[in-house]
């Protein structure tokens, strides 16, 4: 899953989509933390901060995927950039 989620933030990295990248990261880090906090309330121990990073792995996929797959905003949709030599 890791592997998976950096490749999918190397497409869009690569394709000069960086900001929606931070976004992404924003709202799993938020989630992340929540998850985080729920694990320490049910004493979750070691699995639960594994879980909880697992929720920023899962996000960044998830995230990544919708925006490859988006035929409005995918940066896969756009023309490439000619550079004048």
């Amino acid at each position: 899953m890791d592997a998976i989620a950096a490749i999918v933030d190397g497409g869009l990295l690569g394709a000069s989509d960086t900001a929606y990248v931070a976004k992404t990261m924003l709202v799993t880090s938020v989630l992340s933390f929540g998850a985080l906090l729920l694990a320490q309330r049910l004493q979750g121990g070691l699995l639960g901060i594994w879980l909880s990073l697992k929720v920023i792995t899962t996000g960044r996929v998830l995230g990544g995927a919708l925006r490859l797959a988006s035929r409005k905003t995918s940066p896969l949709q756009k023309p490439p950039k000619v550079v004048a030599a």
